[in-house]
């Protein structure tokens, strides 16, 4: 199923609120919108949708995104691009990030701004991943893994 055209998302198969899932899917596809906003005309964008096709075996749900194209565009060239420019921001965010408050949160994200809204789009769709448990956010060979509440990167 995996292919250079895919992020994969895989979760363990446990129970997991809906409004948790619910909100990380919406945080994921803006943060992955807004990551192809500087690689993708005006145009383009509105022919780009990110689809999701889900598998499960006994310990996983598999949430694997990619995109389809809307008439004689091709989305599939673009897509390693915008996935990688958003894994390298995923890195940059994790690599940067500051310790957890009491109540979960980033203290450096409680100091920014507003103004950044690609940056808090993806700090959300990290709170959100965090609460998943155990997890994993894949694209070609860069894995992020989730674990005792810990977000950990490493190439495969």
């Amino acid at each position: 199923m995996k292919s250079n055209n895919r992020l994969t998302l895989t979760i363990r198969n446990r129970e997991h609120l809906v409004s948790n899932i619910s909100s990380l899917l919406r945080t994921l596809q803006a943060a992955v919108r807004e990551s192809g906003d500087n690689i993708v005309e005006k145009s383009q964008k509105e022919k780009i949708v990110l689809v999701l096709q889900t598998t499960t075996d006994k310990q996983n749900c598999i949430y694997s995104f990619s995109f389809r194209s809307k008439g004689d565009f091709d989305s599939n060239k673009h897509a390693e691009k915008i996935f990688t420019s958003f894994i390298g921001r995923v890195d940059k965010e994790i690599n940067s990030s500051t310790q957890k408050t009491l109540w979960g949160t980033s203290v450096k994200s409680i100091k920014e701004t507003e103004g950044d809204t690609t940056n808090n789009r993806l700090r959300l769709f990290l709170s959100d991943f965090s609460r998943l448990g155990i997890a994993r956010l894949e694209f070609q060979n860069k894995k992020f893994i989730l674990k005792d509440g810990n977000i950990l990167s490493s190439y495969r």
